[in-house]
């Protein structure tokens, strides 16, 4: 695997990760890139490597803060776990597009359902400088907490977009916390699980930690982690936080719906929860996805 860091280009509204398996493909856009005087943060060559390579390479674009668009050219069939990833990266985390992988799908695998789609390495540059340019959309972007396995993850996010909100956009600090105060805790997602012992304290220690989040807006704990966190008050945001506004807490309690718990508002369901979300902060923009015809001006 090889990675070529670069900051060239005269753009200022984001930049452009690439990852590629495959070698020309992978400089030639980053030339066409250049020619249309986008930022490029990284360019990230797996070679003949596995989906791990891949996969690796996919995680450390949706981390990083200066990436707003991920390219992403597939020269194998895209197996299930690659599929899955894309999707959920594109739909919770920033647009992806997508380059290769559908006419060599392989049997009984699913073509990924969300990035973008494109057939040629211009039309790539193309989606990526319109996507660039606009921005991405304002939506509330939200962290859902359950202490059972992240088996939704993928619903959870499909719900967020139809709703026009995003999933978190954690910091590398907030992420080595919450492993600190939960070891085991899994993501997928907009969808943190942890473990199903986790203790009340730890609980609202990881709810707090999210608060403090400045890339989460809103918290919704589903019924098992409503039920861990107990009657315990949580801090919604740190008070020496001035600059931004704190983050929405609700919990899942079908027992107690249209109750607080505290500050904290209860929902039968964690639909109605997000829902209620949405209502509250609405907007009119919302990511595009499918194709680039949603991208070019009318």
């Amino acid at each position: 695997m090889s990675t070529v860091e670069a900051d060239e280009g005269t753009r200022s509204a984001g930049a452009v990760g690439v990852v590629s398996d495959v070698s020309e493909d992978a400089t030639r856009i980053g030339r066409l890139l250049r020619s249309r005087e986008l930022e490029l943060s990284a360019v990230v060559d797996v070679g003949d490597a596995s989906d791990t390579g891949l996969l690796d390479a996919l995680a450390r674009m949706s981390r990083d803060r200066r990436v707003r668009v991920v390219l992403v050219i597939v020269g194998e069939p895209v197996s299930r776990d690659l599929a899955v990833r894309l999707a959920e990266v594109h739909r919770a985390v920033k647009p992806v597009v997508l380059l290769g992988g559908d006419d060599r799908q392989a049997v009984g695998v699913p073509p990924p359902a969300g990035p973008i789609r494109v057939t040629s390495l211009e039309e790539m540059a193309d989606a990526a400088m319109l996507l660039v340019l606009q921005g991405l959309p304002p939506g509330r972007k939200v962290a859902v907490l359950t202490t059972e396995p992240p088996t939704l993850g993928t619903e959870t996010d499909e719900e967020l977009a139809q709703l026009s909100m995003l999933g978190p956009d954690l910091t590398q600090h907030t992420e080595m916390r919450i492993h600190f105060l939960s070891p085991g805790s899994t993501t997928r997602g907009a969808v943190l699980a942890l473990p199903p012992r986790t203790t009340e304290g730890r609980v609202r220690d990881v709810v707090e930690t999210l608060a403090d989040d400045p890339g989460v807006d809103a918290v919704v704990l589903d019924r098992c982690a409503s039920r861990a966190l107990g009657s315990a008050p949580v801090m919604s945001g740190n008070p020496r936080q001035h600059h931004r506004r704190p983050p929405v807490i609700v919990a899942v309690d079908s027992l107690a719906v249209g109750h607080h718990r505290g500050s904290v508002p209860l929902f039968g369901t964690v639909h109605e929860a997000l829902d209620s979300l949405a209502r509250t902060c609405p907007r009119d923009d919302v990511r595009p996805t499918g194709s680039t015809a949603a991208l070019r001006p009318s």
